[in-house]
């Protein structure tokens, strides 16, 4: 993965890169539909995201969207929550289980795997597929990801982040392969 950081000036164009960072995926859960993403970078300072909680998340509540729908980066857009859902899905073959916000947030392709945030700027939600329909917008809810991240970090001794490297001309540690879209390629050890 090559990450880029958004660009300083107030019109955007393509986004610039070259003072970027290199991504690569360190754990991932098919049924909860998240990916724990490593970063190597230099002389770069990230202001840190708060955590929200389920037991703060209301039907009507104001969320924000950022991502990159269609290629228009750094969009961002307004909705509101309109149900909390326990919830089984499949795309692409895959089945996945999680607690779902449904947003009627506006959503396209390049807004997934992006943030859903409340007006206090607090992470509720990743943005994660849109259903056929008007308004019918998903998020893996806050719970999940908080699990996720506590069950990646509790792997302890498990990560190595020089496993993860995809320096090799074949590229035999790569946990994604995305010709046709991304699907998992290795044994699952690192499935969560």
């Amino acid at each position: 993965l090559n990450i880029c950081f958004k660009p300083k000036q107030k019109i955007l164009k393509e986004p610039d890169c070259a003072d970027g960072a290199t991504g690569f995926t360190m754990y991932y859960s098919i049924e909860k539909d998240l990916a724990l993403v490593g970063l190597y970078f230099k002389n770069k300072e990230f202001n840190k995201i708060v955590f929200s909680s389920i037991e703060k998340i209301n039907q009507g509540d104001d969320v924000f969207a950022i991502g990159h729908p269609n290629d228009n980066f750094w969009s961002f857009s307004k909705g509101y929550i309109s149900q909390l859902r326990e919830s089984t899905w499949k795309i692409r073959g895959y089945t996945h289980k999680a607690t779902l916000i449904q947003t009627q947030t506006p959503l396209n392709p390049g807004n997934s795997g992006g943030p859903l945030v409340n007006s206090k700027g607090e992470l509720v939600g990743i943005v994660s597929f849109v259903e056929e329909g008007e308004n019918l917008n998903f998020a893996i809810a806050i719970n999940e990801v908080d699990n996720f991240i506590n069950k990646t970090l509790n792997a302890g001794d498990k990560i190595n982040i020089d496993d993860f490297k995809q320096d090799d001309k074949n590229h035999v540690r790569t946990l994604m392969d995305c010709n046709e879209y991304c699907k998992p390629v290795d044994d699952n050890k690192n499935n969560l």
